[in-house]
């Protein structure tokens, strides 16, 4: 059976043991489906978006569970301009009380493809917290509004079972 015709809700696999058996069922990456199928959803970690070469995107922190510190991280082979004279290629934008839940960058991509995922801050039982993504149930389903603009439905990675609802954003690119 292929692995976009498993559906690993029903396996008792985290989301990250799924890829992993995801990627043993293709070894060729080229055939390799990006996502895995989880119910109805189609789950990816990581999402490669294909941007014009330069423009401007901008994040809608849209819902979020209380108690999690959750957050969306934006990366370009190019630059995001933070302000007049500082341009980063990763940006991490967190949902925090002081901070607005709207934000606009510009960008430059070389190669026309900004790369989004949803990070979040683990905490374990000795206290220690630790900023991760792509572990344990943390994955999207995406929704494509229209072009240009994908709603993203995250699961953290402490979530068990996943929880899609977990911290929702919003991703809209212009180009300039």
């Amino acid at each position: 059976m292929d692995s976009i015709e498993r559906d690993y809700s029903t396996t008792g696999l985290t989301i990250r043991t799924a890829m992993l058996d995801h990627v043993g069922r293709y070894l060729d990456r080229q055939k390799r489906p990006e996502f895995i199928r989880w119910g109805r959803h189609q789950i990816k970690t990581s999402d490669a978006v294909r941007v014009p070469m330069k423009g401007v995107f901008k994040l809608e922190l849209l819902s979020w569970e209380p108690g999690v510190r959750q957050g969306v991280d934006v990366k370009v082979d190019g630059w995001i301009k933070l302000g007049e004279n500082e341009k980063v290629p990763v940006l991490r934008t967190w949902r925090e009380e002081e901070f607005e839940d709207e934000v606009e960058y510009e960008y430059m991509s070389r190669d026309g493809i900004i790369r989004v995922w949803n990070v979040y801050e683990m905490k374990y039982q000795n206290g220690q917290r630790i900023v991760e993504h792509w572990t344990e149930n943390a994955g999207f389903w995406l929704e494509v509004a229209s072009d240009g603009e994908r709603v993203y439905h995250c699961s953290h990675g402490m979530a068990s079972p996943p929880s899609f609802e977990a911290f929702n954003f919003k991703l809209t690119i212009t180009a300039s």
